[in-house]
């Protein structure tokens, strides 16, 4: 398998994949630099060795069209700063003007494309668009971590037009912290499991019955699980079509011996809003009209008891409406219980999510984990998986 410290970038024209779909505030300015700052020892190397980059990514969910909210040129100034070098932008990411600007690149220069995904054939894995965008490098390199697990163009059909093709050192660091989650735990192992919707976790969850102690579930997604357990759960989201599901996973949880924790409290709010009435109620009694939107302090209690009780702990997801601060106070109440149990017992810890990583990032306390990944939604595939589509598609790993 060739790896990008082996091999020798000089005079080559490098397509390189990264995953810049980063947040943007209401000034259209980078608000979360971590996926930018990832991709740096790749980006370094390939200039080192006097190779040229063209970086190819996709941003937000512009529907195949043009959409100037979605330009990466919105990026370039955080781009250049955090890769400290100058970047030139093309306009488009395909077509006869972009081909001439890379055909004008020099070794050492960055040409960043214009979104990928304001072509449909991005997503429709056209083979079209795929050969045009494999047309303008000589070498692939996928750094695009957080969407590995997407069947996009870009990550699974540009590759087959490449005899020289490979991983960079991110993708590298995330699959190897993954692999040591799965293969060199020590027990009690710890998860918790947060988000919206049980439909997305669900796969998820019944994978990890295979090889943890505790799971913890909050977030929307617990209501859907309360329901199921004959709670009443008022306005907050019930995904009535996963219920029974909800209740055959907590009998094989129960029958395997994994000790599933739901939220015995919850903060609910009349609406999903700053400055909502908020009230303290049971999960299982939340009155007509309110809607569950963050763990309460019996939870919190209990969720942080479950965290000290691993030498092993995966978490992804929050445990409230992190977007609206006065939500989030229960999911920062556990990053820095999990900080503090890491830092004094030097437990094995790996979290995914962008709400998640961005609040341990917002305290300054990453630097506690084991690993903090760039892609919660690949992260949790692979472990579900053992592999990625994107990963498939270059024959690694």
């Amino acid at each position: 398998m060739l790896k990008i410290h082996d091999y020798n970038f000089k005079k080559k024209r490098v397509l390189l994949r990264a995953d810049l779909n980063v947040p943007l505030n209401h000034n259209l300015q980078v608000a979360d630099t971590h996926r930018i700052e990832a991709i740096k020892p790749t980006v370094e190397k390939i200039l080192q060795d006097r190779g040229s980059i063209i970086l190819m990514s996709h941003l937000g969910r512009p529907g195949g069209c043009y959409v100037s909210r979605y330009s990466l040129r919105h990026i370039l100034p955080t781009l250049k700063k955090i890769l400290g070098t100058e970047i030139l932008f093309a306009r488009d990411c395909i077509g006869s003007i972009t081909e001439a600007q890379v055909a004008r690149l020099n070794p050492g220069e960055i040409l960043l494309l214009e979104n990928l995904r304001f072509y449909s054939g991005e997503q429709k894995r056209d083979v079209e668009f795929a050969q045009s965008l494999a047309a303008l490098g000589d070498i692939y390199v996928n750094e695009a971590f957080g969407v590995l697990h997407r069947n996009d163009s870009s990550i699974t059909l540009v590759p087959k037009y490449f005899d020289v093709k490979m991983v960079g050192y991110l993708v590298e660091k995330e699959v190897k912290n993954i692999q040591r989650f799965l293969n060199y735990n020590t027990s009690p192992v710890s998860a918790l499991i947060g988000g919206a919707k049980v439909s997305d976790k669900l796969i998820l969850l019944e994978a990890l019955l295979d090889f943890v102690d505790y799971i913890v579930i909050g977030g929307a997604m617990a209501y859907t699980f309360i329901h199921a357990s004959g709670g009443y759960t008022g306005a907050s989201l019930v995904e009535k079509g996963y219920i029974n599901d909800a209740k055959n996973f907590l009998y094989k949880a129960k029958a395997r011996g994994v000790s599933i924790t739901l939220p015995s409290d919850s903060i609910v709010a009349n609406k999903i809003a700053m400055n909502a009435k908020t009230t303290l109620v049971s999960s299982y009694k939340i009155p007509e009209e309110w809607i569950g939107v963050d763990i309460g302090m019996h939870a919190i209690k209990a969720f942080q008891e479950t965290i000290c009780k691993a030498q092993t702990i995966l978490w992804n997801g929050p445990m409230g409406v992190c977007e609206i601060p006065e939500f989030s106070l229960g999911t920062q109440a556990l990053v820095k219980k999990m900080a503090e149990h890491a830092l004094q017992y030097g437990v094995l810890s790996l979290v995914g999510g962008g709400e998640t990583g961005a609040i341990f990032r917002k305290l300054g306390l990453e630097d506690t984990l084991s690993h903090l990944s760039t892609g919660g939604g690949a992260m949790l595939k692979y472990i579900e998986k053992n592999t990625l589509v994107g990963l498939q598609a270059l024959n690694v790993m």
